[in-house]
């Protein structure tokens, strides 16, 4: 947990912003390719926006970029 807080740290200061998408019944997956083109972000987006069921996402989804 500690490993994770840490490099989400780390990202987000190497993010020159967090963008809010707002998003209706998708899965994080596809999101996450959709917006960065893979889906090496995906574990780092799920910590961030506290996802739960990544199968269907609603709200506001936070993304760094």
């Amino acid at each position: 947990y500690d490993n994770t807080i840490k490099y989400l740290q780390s990202q987000a200061n190497n993010a020159k912003n967090i963008v809010i998408k707002e998003v209706t019944n998708d899965s994080l997956l596809s999101l996450v390719y959709a917006y960065y083109g893979s889906v090496d972000s995906y574990s780092s987006i799920s910590e961030l926006n506290k996802i739960g069921n990544p199968f269907k996402i609603n709200g506001d989804l936070k993304l760094l970029v």
